[in-house]
């Protein structure tokens, strides 16, 4: 993604720490019914791109996947709702990995 004015996206921003974005709304991703049937559980990890509004501005699957899990997993992420991350007392742009895991225990 281009950076925001002035300077280069932070990639190393951890997802809800107290500097890094966090979720204003989170909305959490439905289990895709194929996984369900068949007994998969599984882990995805996204990459998602806040911008200095919060505003997301790309997401995208980079680790897992598979019985519909990356698709849902970036449809809760698109719906959700995010603070930017923070530095220096600014907001800015930043890229951060959010795990995901879909677990059939307690679902």
């Amino acid at each position: 993604p281009a950076a925001g004015r002035g300077g280069a996206v932070p990639v190393s921003a951890a997802f809800g720490d107290s500097d890094g974005p966090r979720f204003v709304r989170r909305v959490l991703p439905q289990y895709p019914e194929i996984a369900r049937r068949r007994g998969r559980e599984g882990r995805v990890v996204l990459r998602l791109v806040i911008g200095v509004g919060g505003e997301l501005k790309d997401a995208a699957v980079v680790e897992g996947g598979g019985h519909g899990f990356g698709e849902a997993a970036l449809e809760a992420a698109r719906a959700s709702a995010y603070a930017p991350a923070v530095r220096g007392g600014r907001p800015v742009e930043c890229a951060a990995m959010l795990p995901v895991r879909f677990s059939l225990k307690g679902s």
